[in-house]
């Protein structure tokens, strides 16, 4: 998914409808709701505080007096980058408690650029533990709804503590049952842009690097920035922010 740079002179914007307020109003409707590139151009609009007024000037695009009275900066802060498409961002967490809201804050932060997102909680799910046994038993879980999930999302977080320098078990053990059918598996996981992220008492990097290797092994497309929190760091929502923008593309 690429980028559209838009720059807007608000002096030139033209091509405002000359019969009325009610025609303004369809025009502005139609420029917010016909994309995501419209919904956030008004956005801009708005939040620059864009006034219009009906007085003695005149606008030779508007004959009733109604004109726009300020400038959006000089060039809506001379360039805007925004997604062309929509994306669905689906975060997958390995355990609760503080990886969870670390997964509501990447779901939080998609959702105020216009993404669709969906959390999924390993712990939750609960699946039991993998072995070649139990895989062939009538005890298998259906992974296929997380299969599919997983497979219908744009791209994933994967959020997961350190535990004792590597994954936590039940991320593995997911891995494990979503892979018993290997092609289907790899299916869902190549080219599948992918970002890290954790929080762990130690740190976390050692986790980070674990996922690493483990989701470029099955073929998904890792981007080079993670995100690590712990005890003593936060979360840095501009990290949160570059990743979900870099997910987006």
């Amino acid at each position: 998914m690429g980028t559209v740079s838009v720059s807007v002179d608000c002096g030139g914007f033209g091509a405002i409808p000359n019969s009325g307020p009610n025609n303004l109003g369809m025009w502005l409707q139609n420029l917010s709701g016909c994309s995501p590139v419209g919904t956030h151009f008004m956005t801009v609009f708005r939040h620059n505080h864009l006034r219009l007024s009906q007085g003695p000037s005149m606008h030779k695009h508007s004959p009733w007096g109604l004109v726009a009275e300020e400038r959006i900066s000089a060039q809506v802060q001379e360039s805007m980058s925004f997604p062309r498409t929509m994306a669905h961002i689906l975060m997958m967490t390995a355990t609760s408690g503080t990886n969870l809201e670390l997964a509501e804050k990447f779901a939080e932060n998609a959702r105020s650029k216009g993404h669709g997102t969906e959390i999924i909680d390993l712990a939750e799910i609960d699946l039991p533990m993998f072995t070649i046994a139990r895989s062939k038993s009538e005890d298998a879980p259906d992974v296929s709804d997380l299969v599919g999930k997983l497979t219908d999302a744009d791209a994933w977080v994967i959020i997961a503590p350190e535990y004792n320098g590597s994954m936590p078990p039940t991320l593995n053990n997911a891995i494990a049952w979503m892979s018993t059918d290997w092609k289907q598996f790899r299916d869902m996981c190549t080219g599948k842009p992918v970002g890290l992220a954790t929080h762990s008492g130690g740190g976390g990097a050692h986790v980070i690097m674990a996922m690493r290797q483990q989701f470029s092994f099955i073929g998904a497309d890792v981007i080079g920035r993670a995100c690590l929190s712990g005890r003593d760091k936060e979360a840095n929502p501009e990290t949160i922010d570059a990743m979900i923008d870099n997910l987006a593309r």
